[in-house]
């Protein structure tokens, strides 16, 4: 249960002074107290009155909404154990959809084998719904979709994904499973309204002679707008949309680059929506290379991509390629290849298991994107990496005979590397990119029973299970702005870090001590920026660490998440 404390002191943090673009956090009054240390917040959505937050506190889960004009909690509530009568549920992160949370939950059902069929599961999908006013859970399941399944040695049970319109208004339920029997994964998709009626679903077979439709598998390769109308990309080829006002009828774009794009392939792409409305895909793309070994496997990064569509009449209305220049890419290619280095030696010394091969596609995969007054699109680029090991371990017998073997997870680690800063024009046309230099760290581990975790980054601590690390990336990522002709990027980095220290020697962010927010502003026209440390954006010279959170949808504000021990407290960052 959250509780409040007298002010320990009144927090101003000045981020950073420049002639002509200063800013400041205006801190909640009241500072909060949790259950626990690790107690971990996650912004889900708002409206004009308050911002919907979900939370876990000592091994429970709430839900929670902040004023948007004191930043005070309006209300916490338990979210109690769901059932599907006697089937107990595993339920996701809570999304919050114009007027209410919903929570969605899996179950699985197991039929056994027969003389006609294998063993096979029922993937079941459901949903919960919670009042916006109070949080409290109604659970009373609504059921979505069940996806019978075979049961395969691996014991595979697919990926279920959900997508929301930028209005919250439409919902996008995939599930993408491999079906033995036929030799092939196959996607089902439904789309919901906010009350969660089913409007449309259709599937898609993905098959080996099939690459095209492959590329459907990835979850950045699919969009719904406002209307329910859907679009989703086939590699480098098509535009496939799904028209909301045709009765879902499939309309296909083919993509016609100017520049010829022969022995190249799409790595990470992420589809956006303009101030207009246009359907925007922006993307990275590199040359592939084939190896006996391995297979097909990306090669070297040539540059961007960018396609603009039109909802209305669901035709490309932009698309242009544009090539990062020698010096750019040399930088990223020895950026790399230092990398593969510090993978390796880390790999000896036991921190990761095994030499890890890291291709230059793999960096650059968050995507933040804000949008200039002429149309034009700030893309900033960040290098998010994750690497999981498993041990395995023997179940033995009174007699210390083997019985059974079974792996664990036993450690995740998180890399928070380089972002490029990229300023895109109206039609598509790369203007300039800038290269930012930075190491950042999260690191841990669990016992074979999963009672215990440690984390490197804020200091050691230990939990009643393993928890995803992930909820620590509020310490790490890039947030950025766009406002009078400039661009404003806030990001952490190591506090003895400077914007002069050269790549080889820029030291990795592992604690919060050492951590500092910085700030950069670059100038939209030519590129050029100026960066500063932000005051009191360290632990020791405040209560709190300030870590950047939440951008609201209306991009005026940032909610930041300030935490040190049981204590917190928001504060927003008003972008002027």
């Amino acid at each position: 249960m959250l509780t409040t404390k007298t002010p320990l002191v009144v927090l101003t943090l000045l981020l950073f002074s420049i002639k002509t673009f200063s800013q400041e956090i205006q801190w909640a009054e009241n500072i909060q107290s949790s259950k626990s240390k690790d107690c971990a917040f996650s912004f889900i959505g708002e409206d004009s009155e308050n911002i919907y937050s979900s939370f876990s506190d000592g091994g429970k889960k709430f839900l929670t909404a902040f004023s948007r004009s004191s930043l005070k909690p309006e209300f916490e509530e338990q979210i109690p154990k769901l059932t599907v009568g006697k089937q107990k549920i595993k339920t996701y992160s809570p999304i919050f959809c114009k007027d209410k949370y919903i929570i969605f939950g899996t179950f699985i059902k197991k039929n056994k084998k027969t003389k006609t069929e294998k063993k096979s599961i029922k993937y079941n999908i459901v949903a919960f719904t919670a009042d916006k006013h109070s949080g409290e859970v109604n659970t009373k399941p609504i059921k979505l979709c069940n996806i019978k399944i075979e049961k395969d040695e691996n014991n595979k049970r697919g990926t279920f994904r959900f997508y929301t319109s930028p209005d919250n208004s439409k919902i996008l339920i995939s599930h993408i499973a491999f079906h033995e029997k036929k030799q092939t994964t196959i996607g089902h998709y439904k789309l919901f309204d906010n009350n969660l009626n089913l409007i449309q679903e259709f599937s898609e077979n993905f098959t080996k002679n099939n690459k095209g439709n492959r590329m459907l598998k990835n979850n950045n390769n699919i969009v719904i707008d406002d209307k329910g109308s859907i679009y989703y990309r086939i590699g480098f080829q098509k535009i496939v949309s799904l028209d909301a006002s045709k009765n879902y009828e499939k309309h296909v774009e083919n993509i016609s680059f100017e520049k010829k794009t022969n022995n190249t392939r799409t790595s990470r792409t992420k589809f956006t929506f303009d101030q207009e409305g246009n359907i925007i895909l922006f993307g990275f793309y590199n040359k592939y290379k084939y190896d006996k070994q391995v297979g097909l496997y990306d090669g070297k990064l040539k540059g961007t991509f960018y396609i603009k569509i039109n909802p209305r009449s669901k035709k490309i209305i932009s698309q242009k390629i544009s090539d990062f220049d020698a010096s750019l890419l040399k930088d990223l290619t020895t950026l790399i290849e230092i990398r593969k280095e510090q993978y390796v030696e880390e790999a000896r010394n036991g921190r990761l298991s095994g030499t890890m091969f890291v291709w230059i596609d793999d960096i650059f995969n968050k995507f933040d994107f804000s949008f200039q007054k002429d149309g034009g699109l700030v893309v900033i680029a960040e290098s998010i990496r994750r690497f999981f090991q498993y041990n395995e371990e023997s179940l033995r017998d009174k007699y210390n005979r083997e019985i059974d073997r079974y792996k664990y997870l036993s450690s995740k680690t998180y890399q928070y590397d380089d972002f490029l800063v990229l300023n895109i024009s109206p039609k598509g046309d790369l203007k300039w990119v800038k290269h930012i230099p930075k190491k950042q760290y999260f690191y841990q581990s669990s016992n074979s029973d999963r009672s215990c975790t440690s984390g490197t980054f804020n200091g050691s601590f230990k939990l009643g299970g393993f928890i995803d690390s992930f909820n620590y990336t509020k310490y790490f990522s890039t947030i950025s702005s766009v406002s009078n002709k400039k661009i404003t990027v806030i990001y952490n980095s190591h506090h003895k870090n400077t914007f002069k220290t050269h790549t080889k020697d820029i030291k990795t962010l592992e604690k919060i001590k050492n951590a500092d927010v910085n700030a950069a502003v670059y100038d939209v026209k030519t590129g050029s920026f100026k960066s500063k440390k932000v005051l009191n954006g360290d632990q020791k010279s405040h209560p709190l660490c300030p870590r950047v959170h939440y951008k609201t949808k209306d991009k005026k504000s940032i909610i930041v998440f300030g935490q040190i021990n049981k204590n917190y407290r928001l504060g927003k960052l008003i972008l002027n």
